[in-house]
């Protein structure tokens, strides 16, 4: 039930795998042990996730939103620091989860799970950041063209949408 990796180094030679270490760890309901949190840490302090494209740390979150249990990866995500590395301000409060598993069961109801986008996790958590955070944020991930446009135009998309206050509770 412990996740761990093997030697000090693995996340400042590539920083990605802490979000792979996320994935895992929500997927087979892991805990990280001590040492890799302290390992995980110590890349962040380094600024090694300061060399990673905007293109990687997307992919990465893509992978991890395209699995189940979104509000259980963005706790771990927050807990271990890596949010950090992609802006400051990306938090984990109760309600910001609450909507994400409401998000999720969303989905699931109109036969979606699996099928959903990635963006869909990603705003609900981003919901909270307006003007120059949110930018920052989509800056961070890289983000272009209707992606981009769809996540900037969010706040204000969803209050016009019928779900049911999937992000609302997150605001």
């Amino acid at each position: 039930g412990l996740l761990r990796v093997l030697h000090p180094a693995s996340f400042r030679d590539d920083p990605t795998r802490a979000f792979r270490a996320v994935r895992y760890a929500n997927r087979l309901t892991f805990r990280v042990e001590p040492r890799t949190r302290q390992w995980i840490a110590g890349a962040i302090r380094s600024g090694a996730f300061r060399g990673v494209s905007g293109d990687r740390l997307r992919r990465e979150l893509e992978k991890i939103f395209g699995e189940r249990g979104w509000s259980g990866a963005v706790r771990h995500l927050v807990r271990l620091g890596v949010a950090r590395t992609l802006h400051a301000r990306l938090a984990a409060s109760a309600a910001t989860l609450a909507a994400l598993a409401r998000a999720e069961r969303w989905s699931g109801e109109r036969g979606s799970a699996g099928k959903t986008t990635w963006l869909l996790p990603l705003l609900v958590w981003g919901d909270p950041l307006r003007g120059a955070a949110r930018r920052g944020l989509a800056a961070r991930l890289s983000l272009a063209g209707r992606t981009l446009e769809v996540f900037q135009r969010w706040p204000e998309a969803r209050d016009q949408l019928s779900l049911g206050g999937l992000a609302a509770a997150a605001a």
